[in-house]
């Protein structure tokens, strides 16, 4: 979900201008996860594919997590690479522990939480791409309920987490 990870930045960047910090999310939270498509176009093998995208998004995450630290960058956009981060970390040892978790889920759900918290009510109506998202990979079968609802779950109360450890809530 690189796009929705794109439309979120450029949302908070109405409110708080940081151009340093929209550089580094479009690189290492956008960019970075639309080329891995690449891999999987050139390949056409899904089950390395969703290996491949679990260990470029956690380097990727890793790396622009700390970058916005070492840059200094505003508190909030730290708590959505945080999120990014931790969800990443978090999936990524439910699959290797034999369990499947959705990872489009907390591409929707993360960022719209975030937007939630900034932009309060009205911000939250961007979860509701949790309807589509979840319905299209229940009916193509990539995903049970229980899978994209874990992933939902679990990404929106990690990012309340990366807010709170940041002081914003």
């Amino acid at each position: 979900m690189p796009i929705i990870a794109l439309l979120t930045v450029l949302i908070i960047f109405k409110r708080i201008r940081d151009a340093r910090a929209i550089m580094i999310f479009l690189t290492f939270f956008s960019i970075i996860q639309t080329s891995e498509w690449f891999y999987f176009i050139k390949t056409g093998d899904y089950p390395k594919y969703r290996k491949f995208s679990f260990l470029v998004n956690m380097i990727s995450y890793t790396s622009g997590s700390l970058l916005l630290i070492l840059t200094k960058s505003n508190k909030i956009y730290i708590a959505i690479g945080l999120s990014y981060f931790l969800s990443g970390a978090f999936l990524a040892v439910i699959n290797k522990l034999g369990y499947k978790i959705s990872g489009h889920a907390p591409g929707i759900a993360g960022p719209g939480t975030a937007i939630g918290i900034i932009y309060g009510a009205i911000g939250f109506l961007f979860l509701l791409l949790l309807i589509p998202a979840g319905y299209a990979k229940i009916r193509i079968k990539d995903h049970t309920f229980m899978e994209f609802a874990s992933g939902t779950v679990a990404t929106i109360l990690i990012t309340y987490l990366s807010f709170y450890i940041m002081g914003i809530i």
